[in-house]
This record gives structure tokens, sequence and C-alpha cells, in this order.
């Protein structure tokens, strides 16, 4: 992981220790799955405002306000797509062929011996 990254991972979770990306994601998780979207955008934007009202108490600096609030939402996100493979509203995306199953398919005719490829 990114010097960086890791830093502002640190400086978010001192900041705002109640604020954890993965339980939120998992909080947010069944509000998607049934593509409720004015309620997950509610949800999503009262846990923002909580934030940064917290970091605005804490006297911390609009720019980096902003750069915590990207990697808190950036974390929401990772967690999203690890348990449901999307950040969008509606049922969950069907399960995708691993990049093994799409090498090792064969067409039918191969399959029957009628190999003309």
């Amino acid at each position: 992981m990114n010097a960086e990254v890791e830093l502002m991972w640190g400086v978010a979770e001192r900041l705002l220790p109640a604020f954890d990306p993965e339980a939120f994601a998992e909080m947010l998780t069944p509000i998607l799955d049934r593509s409720d979207f004015d309620t997950g955008v509610a949800v999503w934007r009262a846990w923002r405002a909580r934030a940064d009202r917290q970091l605005i108490r804490q006297n911390v600096p609009e720019a980096t306000r902003r750069m915590i609030l990207g990697y808190l939402r950036a974390g929401v996100h990772l967690h999203l797509y690890a348990i449901r493979g999307s950040v969008t509203c509606g049922p969950r995306p069907e399960q995708v062929a691993t990049s093994a199953e799409v090498l090792s398919f064969r067409p039918r005719a191969a399959v029957a011996g009628d190999d003309r490829g």
C-alpha cells in the first residue's frame, strides 16, 4: 500500500474512531440491494455530514477534511465492492466468470469432437 494512503488511513482512524468504512458498507448493503436510492443517499449524506462536523470540531483544516472524507468514501466503496460486487443501487450483479473459467471455455462443437477451430 502507498505510504500516503497508509498515513491517511491512520489519520482518519485517529480523528474519526467511530467511523468504520467496513461497518458502514455492511449497513448500507441491504439498502442498495433493495434499490432504495433515496434512503441510500440520505444515509450516506448524514454519515458524511457527521464525520465532517466531527472534523470541524477538532479544528481540522478544510483541505485535510476533504482528503480524509475522500479516503473514507474510498474505503466504503472498496468494502461495498467486496461485499456485493457493485456500489450502485439494485440487485447484486450476477456471479462473474473468473479469468480461468473464461480462458478454459471451449465451444460445444469442440467438446463433442468436432474441433474445426
